[in-house]
């Protein structure tokens, strides 16, 4: 609260991503786009791809973990999300979101406090920006109207009550 220079980092299964205000304003790089740290985890011993226990069914766009449940949030790209098992892996749950016109998932959060997971949409021509689920039984409870969306990045601060979004647009 009343902070003027703030950094949110997220993980996706494919790289980095960083969104950074400084005295109040988006940093953009030369193009526009906020931060893509862009790492991409290799196995050093035979130059492959690492990926870990997660078998994620479509491009993973943003992850997000519930430490408490042991659960892992990912948002796939057009899809809607799914839920891992943080220690085996394993799929929980798949909530796709196929029906809804001009969505397209890219960042997840989950606000344990409130039990609330929101997934962010970067389909510009949208009309919805975020649309809240219950965490527990990922249900959807809320869209949050907005035109032309382009959102990306997702943080919670459940202590302060807030979702904190970052965009590659104004």
């Amino acid at each position: 609260v009343g902070q003027r220079d703030v950094a949110l980092i997220y993980l996706g299964q494919r790289g980095i991503g960083l969104g950074a205000i400084s005295q109040g304003s988006l940093l953009t790089g030369a193009t526009g786009a906020s931060g893509e740290i862009g790492l991409l985890p290799l196995d050093l011993k035979n130059d492959t791809v690492k990926r870990g226990p997660f078998g994620f069914a479509a491009n993973v766009r943003g992850l997000d973990v519930d430490l408490t449940t042991g659960r892992v949030f990912g948002a796939t790209r057009q899809t809607g999300f799914q839920v891992m098992d943080a220690t085996t892996g394993a799929a929980i749950a798949t909530v796709d979101t196929a029906g809804a016109a001009n969505w397209t998932s890219h960042g997840i959060a989950v606000d344990t406090v409130a039990n609330r997971l929101y997934v962010s949409n970067d389909n510009a021509a949208g009309t919805e920006g975020v649309r809240v689920y219950d965490a527990t039984t990922y249900e959807l409870l809320q869209t949050l109207a907005v035109a032309k969306p382009d959102y990306r990045s997702l943080a919670v601060d459940p202590a302060a009550g807030r979702l904190y979004i970052g965009h590659s647009t104004d």
